[in-house]
């Protein structure tokens, strides 16, 4: 190496301390590789040490990974810009200085810039005295380098494999499906946000989401009276074997939807015209963590370009910034079964994690447009009984009609009795085993606690009586096809 660069002098033998390189990825791997010398840019002695060449050789292969050099000229439509005489295009030369690059990356003085800069030029200077100026080499004094940008192609490619694995090939067992999400998911908790905001936030008492909003549409007034009989049981989660597959669970898997403001829990049941629409709210009694998918949308990525998994990495940021949108696009509901495996299967990995472990999931809401919904996972889906805060429903009734005018008023009202939470009545046995129940029983692991709490006062019904509707108007162009010949079309297609 020192044959290479004899005639810069004593510039090769140079070392350089980790206290001088500002940049902490680098600055620590010269503190665990370097050898003990003595620095030439700080006379610190007896410190962990790399020679200038050994350094200059890190620059140059970060700058040719993530660093392109920009043009030193106008291109040919910038040219003819600058031609024009009633132009007032003024070209200027992209990027920065390519010293300057090299002192930004290290986080270093501008002398070792410099000396960096002169091996890795005359380096790559490999011209000979009357050779012709084929332009600027790659490490020039006068060359100007940008950052590229990286591309999260294969990331797209691997998550569009894993859909296409879910619908077509092996759904249950997939060792390829549980890699990539495996790989997406990585380190979740660890990111940064350029918003500030985390991942994984907490929800519950004393946070700034304290209940949930859940709707259940109802056609008939038999129906709506049994729920309003049973609350808990009819508003809440169904039981697994009523359980219907959902945007992020499967068919028999019992989970809570949910949202932060009612009209969103209201928008995402899509109901008909005519039906009654029950919303309730309830209340969040222990600490809950969810993923909140829009963080991921302003993610970004700190890392350091001297990592070798730097580009990778920085791929699977960019992905992850997407992945919010994949998520929650719009389904139309006879593709429902198919389409939302993937958004199945992502739910079913992040209820199993352990690190960091989730509750649930919340997303924007997809009806709505505005609003913020949350699936809480079967093992966090669970709703207090009622009889736990000291009341019972004893009956309901939905409605008055007035007969003197023959006009439906419709009333809803939940007739309650406090009950004592230790020594109350003991209940009656059933006349007959309820085999289902117990099965339901059964189901539940004990582990389970609740985190919810109904509200009763809360409960509202709404008699749908229209549906508004937001359009964007897209107009469709007719283009007559011109004919060549008889019978035949400008695309030279037979004309039936």
């Amino acid at each position: 190496m020192r044959g290479e660069f004899a005639h810069l002098g004593d510039l090769p033998e140079k070392q350089v301390c980790h206290e001088c390189i500002g940049e902490k990825y680098l600055s620590g791997q010269i503190e665990v590789e370097g050898i003990p010398a003595t620095c030439d840019y700080c006379a610190e002695i007896e410190t962990p040490c790399l020679s200038i060449v050994e350094i200059a050789g890190r620059v140059q292969t970060a700058i040719e990974q993530h660093y392109s050099m920009t043009p030193d000229g106008p291109d040919d439509y910038q040219s003819a810009w600058l031609r024009d005489k009633e132009s007032d295009y003024n070209w200027e030369r992209e990027g920065e200085p390519v010293q300057g690059v090299v002192a930004e990356l290290l986080c270093a003085a501008d002398c070792i810039a410099a000396d960096i800069l002169e091996l890795l030029s005359d380096r790559f200077d490999c011209r000979r005295p009357g050779d012709p100026d084929e332009g600027e080499t790659e490490f020039a004094h006068t060359s100007f380098y940008e950052l590229k940008a990286h591309s999260h192609r294969d990331w797209d490619r691997k998550w569009q494999r894993l859909e296409v694995a879910l619908k077509n090939e092996v759904r249950f067992f997939n060792q390829e499906v549980l890699d990539v999400l495996k790989s997406v998911f990585n380190n979740l908790h660890q990111m940064q946000f350029r918003t500030l905001d985390v991942a994984v936030v907490q929800v519950g008492p004393s946070t700034a989401l304290e209940a949930l909003y859940r709707a259940r549409e109802f056609q008939s007034s038999l129906d709506l009276k049994k729920a309003l009989e049973s609350p808990v049981g009819e508003l809440g989660p169904p039981p697994g074997k009523y359980a219907r597959a959902g945007r992020m669970n499967a068919s028999g898997i019992s989970v809570f939807y949910g949202s932060e403001q009612a009209h969103s829990a209201l928008s995402e049941i899509r109901p008909v015209v005519g039906s009654n629409v029950v919303v309730a709210k309830f209340s969040i009694i222990r600490p809950l963590h969810l993923l909140d998918l829009r963080a991921l949308k302003t993610i970004s990525f700190k890392g350091s370009l001297f990592d070798p998994s730097y580009a990778e990495e920085k791929q699977r940021i960019g992905f992850l910034s997407t992945l919010t949108d994949r998520l929650t696009v719009p389904v139309m509901p006879g593709e429902q079964e198919r389409e939302y495996l993937t958004t199945q299967a992502v739910a079913d990995y992040l209820a199993g994690m352990s690190e960091p472990e989730l509750d649930g999931i919340l997303f924007p809401s997809v009806q709505d447009g505005k609003g913020v919904n949350v699936v809480l996972f079967h093992k966090a889906a669970l709703v207090e009984p009622l009889a736990k805060t000291g009341r019972k429903v004893v009956s309901a009734s939905i409605e008055d009609i007035d007969y003197e005018f023959d006009v439906r008023h419709p009333e809803y009202e939940i007739n309650t009795e406090t009950i004592e939470e230790l020594g109350g009545s003991v209940p009656m046995l059933p006349l007959f085993f309820d085999f289902d129940a117990h099965l339901e029983s059964l189901r539940q692991p004990e582990h389970r606690e609740p985190s919810l709490r109904l509200e009763l006062e809360s409960i509202e019904v709404h008699d749908i009586k229209a549906v508004v509707l937001q359009t964007t108007v897209l107009p469709v162009r007719v283009t007559p096809q011109r004919q060549h010949r008889a019978g035949h079309t400008e695309s030279g297609e037979p004309k039936f």
